[in-house]
């Protein structure tokens, strides 16, 4: 079994104090307890992981050399420990940089893990066309250009009986011997003046639309999950419901190919699990935070 994601240097343990760092205020560092109770700046791309990082969570992080006097900080966040009823085996490691989801999937292809993209070899990386940098350009065994655009997927819904109350959460309220956990996305706070949580990745669902349009040319989205306890995805139509809409009419109307992908951690190396099915819009979701009244019936 070959591998996606691999550390040259060993991640170390560590445990979440606060976020952000008392030291610096800026959302992307936090401070952790690591190296017999020494606290330390780290610097955490994923922000907040949707409320994951929190104190007392256990992460692992990569120590890192400070010759660049800009950084603050002397190590990055890279996996954290979900511990959860929605989860079979009670946790899970969940990959916290989103930075690594290109390397993943190139590595997908490389390797040739991923049986429907056997056919595509990446030629060349951050490409710019029509008004989008797309994250991949390549050729199929066909001679058809390839453009790929890969989406990090961190937020995985729960069921009502079960989950926080602490935060606005996507949640399920069908009955809990059918639940099966999903990944959501996107999440975030849209901007004032905007109904769209990433106007970015909108604007890549079009990009992608208007290259499936033409000759000799495929165009393929990536959602990737750093994360095994998913069953299948679903856009956060409750919370974007523009960017939803839009994905689910690709999907159903358009040439654009649309794979969702589940890795899973075994020690501190990624391997390809899954794919997983884009599910269809259920009544029985919502999103906001539970009620004790809800939460117990």
């Amino acid at each position: 079994m070959s591998s996606v994601l691999e550390y040259d240097i060993k991640l170390l343990n560590s445990t979440v104090v606060c976020r952000p760092s008392k030291k610096n205020k800026s959302p992307y560092l936090l401070d952790i307890n690591i190296k017999n109770n020494k606290i330390e700046m780290c610097h955490t791309p994923g922000l907040g992981l949707s409320g994951l990082i929190k104190p007392n969570t256990k992460i692992k992080v990569l120590p890192l050399s400070c010759d660049n006097k800009k950084r603050c900080s002397k190590y990055t966040i890279e996996k954290v420990l979900i511990v959860e009823k929605e989860i079979k085996s009670g946790k899970t490691w969940l990959g916290a940089n989103p930075i690594r989801a290109n390397t993943i999937f190139y590595n997908t292809i490389k390797k040739k893990l991923f049986k429907k993209l056997t056919d595509v070899e990446i030629t060349n990386q951050e490409y710019t066309i029509l008004d989008s940098r797309i994250d991949f350009k390549g050729k199929d065994l066909k001679g058809n250009n390839v453009f790929i655009e890969v989406k990090n997927v961190v937020v995985a819904d729960y069921h009502v009986s079960t989950a926080p109350k602490d935060r606005k959460i996507f949640y399920s309220t069908i009955k809990k011997n059918k639940y099966k956990r999903v990944g959501v996305f996107p999440d975030g706070q849209s901007k004032p003046g905007s109904s769209l949580v990433s106007p970015r990745a909108f604007k890549h669902l079009l990009t992608l639309e208007k290259l499936s349009k033409k000759k000799n040319t495929r165009s393929i989205l990536i959602f990737v999950l750093q994360r095994s306890d998913c069953n299948g995805f679903l856009p956060n139509y409750i919370k974007d419901p523009i960017y939803s809409n839009k994905l689910y009419d690709i999907y159903n109307n358009s040439k654009v190919e649309i794979y969702i992908l589940s890795y899973k951690w075994i020690k501190d190396k990624l391997y390809f699990h899954k794919e997983l099915k884009l599910i269809e819009k259920n009544n029985f979701y919502k999103y906001g935070k539970i009620k004790n009244n809800l939460k117990n019936k």
